[in-house]
């Protein structure tokens, strides 16, 4: 693969449903399908958007995902800024900062201590196994 051959140890992916330019729709599914044609050191979500998924089923998929990658992938959030995306999912009106603080926190509740490195949009910055 040419990112293997350019040198590059890490990717991350957004996930958009209506976003013409960016259009991978599970960030999930096509990490695994990289992941299965080559050995990234680490793959990430650069922003999964949890206003628009159940707080249990991204727990679930990510915990998944990351055992799928021995422990590698990083987990990306945010409360998502596509209006397209959050009109599409019926919340454009809605506090969608509040909603993603929300399913963060269920998130984070469901998961043991050892969890995905969660790497928050705003900061960029790491931290491995944090409440």
């Amino acid at each position: 693969m040419l990112a293997d051959e350019l040198g590059f140890t890490e990717g991350y992916v957004g996930e958009h449903v209506t976003d013409k330019a960016e259009n991978i729709t599970s960030c999930i599914s096509f990490i695994a399908w990289i992941a299965a044609a080559n050995q990234p050191d680490q793959a990430g979500d650069r922003n999964r958007e949890h206003a628009h998924a159940h707080p249990a089923a991204v727990a679930a998929s990510i915990a998944m995902l990351d055992h799928m990658l021995d422990g590698r992938f990083i987990f990306g959030i945010s409360p998502g800024g596509l209006l397209s995306d959050a009109e599409l999912f019926r919340n454009l009106d809605a506090d969608r900062n509040e909603m993603f603080l929300e399913a963060i926190n269920q998130v984070l509740a469901i998961w043991p201590a050892s969890r995905p490195t969660i790497c928050t949009e705003n900061t960029g910055r790491s931290r491995q196994g944090e409440r």
